[in-house]
């Protein structure tokens, strides 16, 4: 199977960028968390690792469902909900509408040079994401996570198209 083949069909294009998206995800994730091991004090939730953070939101979201009697299933099914939703939305906003329609009409002098749209979709995607409104600190792990998520995402987009983009940003949520 060459990779043109695999290019040219869009579902299983989207599907590799879901899963590259969860992929992309668990390994940031991983590099952050054996770097906090290693004594480095980067991306701390109100004081807390990642486990430990991880750990507090799970209690509370089980505090509040219990509270509200919503059932697992359906707090599940709201999450992967939003998730979907989220990562359609901000795909739709940041790489199609931004990036493909509206920079180019601000700028059309940089259409030579399209990766100067994809860098300032990237950047303003990720400075979005800058403040973590769990915590009142601003996070910059969280910055170059983004960064380099809009990077690969904008390549999905101009690859395979706004689905394979929008299904990236999916895996990643999750």
């Amino acid at each position: 199977m060459s990779i043109n083949f695999i290019l040219n069909n869009k579902f299983l294009a989207s599907s590799l960028c879901f899963a590259g998206g969860y992929a992309l995800n668990y390994t940031l994730t991983s590099a952050n968390k054996l770097a906090v091991r290693w004594g480095f004090q980067l991306d701390m939730q109100n004081g807390m690792s990642y486990d430990e953070y991880t750990n507090y939101l799970i209690d509370q979201n089980k505090r509040v469902a219990e509270a509200s009697h919503v059932t697992l299933n359906r707090q599940l099914g709201a999450l992967l909900c939003d998730f979907a939703i989220l990562g359609a939305r901000e795909e739709i906003s940041y790489r199609f509408l931004l990036e493909k329609i509206v920079l180019p009409w601000l700028f059309p002098q940089l259409a030579i040079y399209s990766i100067a749209y994809t860098c300032i979709s990237t950047l303003l995607f990720a400075s979005s994401h800058l403040h973590n409104p769990l915590s009142n600190q601003e996070f910059a792990l969280q910055f170059f996570h983004t960064t380099i998520f809009g990077a690969v995402s904008s390549l999905a987009l101009h690859r395979i198209g706004l689905l394979g983009s929008i299904f990236a940003h999916v895996g990643f949520n999750l």
